[in-house]
């Protein structure tokens, strides 16, 4: 949901980390739509929501989609429409946007709800009983929905307070982080390869809300074990955006050449961390650095020989001289509730020596 907000024009919602899957179902806490607004209240008080936030969350919620006839057939009659084949009947006209609409059409009387101020099938569907969205939005006498409909920006930040009120809403025991905030600059995809007597090093840097500058020159600097400073210049290789286009990110390549999508490496001296700098500032973690592991990596005689299922020759290259106690490799496997578990493979010692990386 949070990915789905930013491109439909919705608020911004803040992220926290550190949500844990569940290992078994806990008692249904999603009031039906025949309950009645006694029981809805109830329901969203558990999670420890007010009324208030009850009408807000719906509001937002109901924003996209609708109720299709296949999962509803007593809510929502088969519509016979060749431009709705699925036959959903949407909560408003514009239900891949996020806004107000609803609102805007909620502020007029209960009486008009029914006689088609609507389309929404929770207010004004074939079933009255299930018409749990009107009860909701007029238990206040539609104080909330009348603020939406006048504000369209008291509306989203609304919704981003109680739609992150919700993400945020985890078991006993459950910490969460701190906000979590894109990172001004962030290498991504960092990689390094053991070829023979070098060593590749790969990868990009991301900078953040950065619009493109095809004059604006980008520095990689990197340290090495042996105490040395070396530099190179990044190319530019694009443009992303992100919620919706409000914010741009520029990409840099840690390409040697135009044919080459690598930086050439000295074995004997790898690397230890990396900074950048990019408009005439030094871009580094405020002195920490970007640090880059080079103890353990694989060599580019690894070969695949099947896909399905994978198998395959793989060789590791391990630092000489570095502490390494164990390597070993961790892949991902699903469990039958389909949960992630990491399998472990151990990788056996170097069988051959050649300095500065054993294989």
């Amino acid at each position: 949901m949070f990915a789905d907000l930013g491109p439909s024009g919705g608020p911004e919602i803040v992220f926290r980390s550190g949500r844990v899957d569940a290992a078994e179902a806990n008692p249904p806490g999603v009031p039906q739509p025949d309950q009645g607004l006694n029981a809805y209240i109830a329901a969203f008080a558990r999670q420890g929501f007010m009324q208030t936030d009850m009408i807000s969350l719906i509001a937002c919620g109901h924003m996209f989609g609708g109720v299709q006839h296949k999962y509803f057939p007593d809510m929502v009659p088969e519509l016979n429409d060749t431009t709705d084949t699925e036959s959903v009947a949407h909560f408003d006209s514009t239900f891949v946007t996020f806004d107000n609409k609803l609102a805007y059409l909620a502020r007029y009387s209960a009486m008009e709800y029914i006689v088609d101020t609507t389309k929404d099938p929770l207010i004004v569907g074939v079933n009255l009983t299930t018409n749990s969205d009107r009860p909701i939005f007029s238990s206040d006498c539609n104080i909330t929905m009348r603020s939406f409909a006048e504000s369209s920006e008291k509306f989203k930040s609304t919704c981003a307070r109680v739609l992150a009120l919700m993400f945020d809403t985890v078991p006993k025991g459950v910490e969460l982080t701190e906000i979590i905030a894109p990172l001004p600059v962030k290498p991504h995809n960092i990689q390094l390869m053991l070829d023979g007597d070098t060593l590749k090093l790969f990868g990009e840097v991301r900078f953040w809300n950065m619009t493109k500058d095809w004059a604006r020159d980008v520095l990689l600097i990197w340290e090495d074990h042996l105490g040395s400073t070396h530099h190179a210049t990044l190319s530019f290789t694009g443009l992303s955006t992100a919620v919706a286009g409000r914010y741009t990110a520029a990409w840099y390549a840690f390409n040697q050449t135009a044919e080459i999508d690598f930086q050439k490496l000295n074995p004997a001296a790898g690397i230890t961390r990396m900074r950048f700098i990019v408009d005439d500032r030094v871009e580094y973690q405020g002195g920490l650095g970007f640090s880059v592991q080079d103890s353990v990596m694989f060599s580019n005689s690894s070969c695949a020989s099947s896909q399905n299922p994978y198998a395959g020759h793989l060789d590791i290259g391990v630092r000489t001289g570095m502490p390494v106690a164990r390597v070993y490799l961790e892949g991902q496997i699903n469990d039958d509730v389909q949960r992630i578990v990491i399998v472990e493979t151990e990788v056996e010692p170097p069988m051959t020596t050649s300095h500065p990386y054993s294989i």
